[in-house]
């Protein structure tokens, strides 16, 4: 972190953390709908609650699901981060 302030300044500190938020985002939300709409259906068709064990096995899907989606927007967000983490930009 040091070396980092003493190149860059404290903004230095925040490098890339728009295209983070651009990425995050909607990788939470579409990572929460696919729990909600699977647990949801496991629920009706086991006909009442949801072991922890279910619900945690909603939740992996739901979540490789969204990294699934969500991979282009990495992608991009990987690249931007490496393009301005040069000191050219290229």
């Amino acid at each position: 972190a040091r070396a980092i302030v003493a190149d860059e300044g404290v903004r230095g500190l925040w490098l890339g953390l728009g295209s983070n938020i651009a990425y995050a985002a909607p990788t939470d939300v579409v990572k929460f709908v696919a729990y909600d709409v699977l647990k949801r259906a496991a629920a009706s068709a086991k006909g009442g609650a949801l072991s922890p064990a279910d619900a945690a096995v909603a939740g992996a899907f739901g979540s490789a699901f969204a990294q699934a989606v969500c991979t282009p927007l990495d992608v991009v967000r990987t690249r931007v981060i490496a393009a301005t983490a040069t000191p050219d930009g290229s």
